[in-house]
């Protein structure tokens, strides 16, 4: 909701409100408010106190969160105001401005689908639109991964990659640190970055002199929290498959010729979100690790899409990842998934 539409509001239900702030890039434009849950969630039921932080946009619901040690409520502004108009008793103006304002705030699975085509269809249009030539910082130049392709290194054969998937997926190598490259491609084919794997034999050649390599490495320019690995071959209104690393994806696609597409890193962002959204999938596959940081990934995916668009679960055997999976394994697991309602039952 927008500044106004608030301030509305807070006229409306005799809150207080502070000024507008610009805010973080994690928490983004915003207002501070009085509470609309004290009466039923603060000590004082008078509490004017502006300890509501309430997020602004023009397109996206509000989220809040009340930082008064009493209520710590933190969710989106619909919820908290059904609560708080239902602790007044649903007042005939109130429950007149909470449907006024429920098909932009309130969400629901038509409502988040409807904004994130809006969102993808208006960034179509600007694509589209003749204009003069303007600088984006996040493409790279082809040749930045043009001096990788000179070989696939045998790694990526042993890990059952066939030479034409790895011609699809365009994977290089970088011969003077011993990387796997994967490059990353944002939706509409453009390159905007590099992200490379180390090789087991390099890993253990540097351990063993008493070096620390990181297994994974991200190349210059990349922004780890706009793109999913694999998000260039999503295709609109068909299933997606959400697994956690490059190797993980591209086997899943490999096998399953579904689109499958993975974090670049252990977050998982409202970008991300909204990129899996706006191509409408029919349902979106969760195919986690079989272990402890795989189920937790899982939970994060679930609630960052839960709501936005219909999930089912994938479980590989016990202890495997889908990048160690046969394809046998992969179409039993595709089989036997289940539907996610709610938070993911664990057996």
């Amino acid at each position: 909701m927008n500044e106004n539409g608030l301030l509305d509001i807070c006229d409306a239900m005799g809150l207080k409100s502070g000024p507008s702030y610009t805010g973080s890039d994690k928490w983004g434009p915003h207002i501070s408010i009085s509470c609309p849950l004290a009466l039923i969630r603060h000590n004082d039921s008078y509490d004017w106190n502006t300890s509501c932080s309430v997020s602004v946009s023009d397109d996206e619901p509000s989220l809040v969160r009340c930082w008064s040690f009493n209520c710590k409520f933190k969710g989106n502004l619909y919820s908290m105001l059904k609560l708080a108009i239902e602790a007044r008793g649903n007042p005939e103006n109130l429950v007149g401005l909470l449907k006024k304002i429920e098909p932009l705030e309130k969400f629901t699975l038509e409502s988040s689908l409807a904004r994130g085509k809006k969102l993808f269809e208006a960034k179509l249009d600007e694509m589209r639109r003749p204009t003069t030539p303007v600088f984006d910082k996040d493409i790279l130049p082809e040749a930045r991964l043009q001096r990788f392709r000179s070989s696939i290194p045998r790694y990526a054969i042993s890990r059952g990659l066939t030479r034409e998937t790895c011609n699809t997926w365009e994977l290089g190598f970088d011969k003077e640190n011993k990387r796997l490259i994967f490059p990353v491609r944002r939706h509409d084919g453009k390159l905007v970055g590099l992200t490379g794997r180390i090789l087991p034999s390099a890993q253990d050649a540097a351990e063993a002199e008493g070096r620390s390599v990181s297994k994974y490495h991200n190349y210059a320019g990349l922004d780890k929290t706009k793109y999913l690995f694999g998000e260039h071959l999503l295709r609109q209104g068909e299933p997606v498959i959400l697994v956690e690393g490059q190797i993980d994806a591209i086997l899943t696609w490999q096998n399953l010729g579904i689109p499958a597409v993975a974090p670049l890193g252990e977050g998982f962002s409202v970008n991300h979100v909204r990129t899996i959204s706006a191509f409408e999938p029919p349902v979106v596959y969760i195919f986690p690790d079989s272990d402890n940081p795989g189920r937790m990934a899982a939970e994060k995916f679930e609630y960052a899409l839960h709501g936005r668009v219909p999930m089912k679960l994938m479980v590989p055997p016990e202890g495997m990842d889908p990048g160690e999976m046969t394809k046998e394994e992969m179409l039993a697991a595709l089989a036997a998934s289940v539907t996610i309602l709610g938070k993911i039952k664990w057996e």
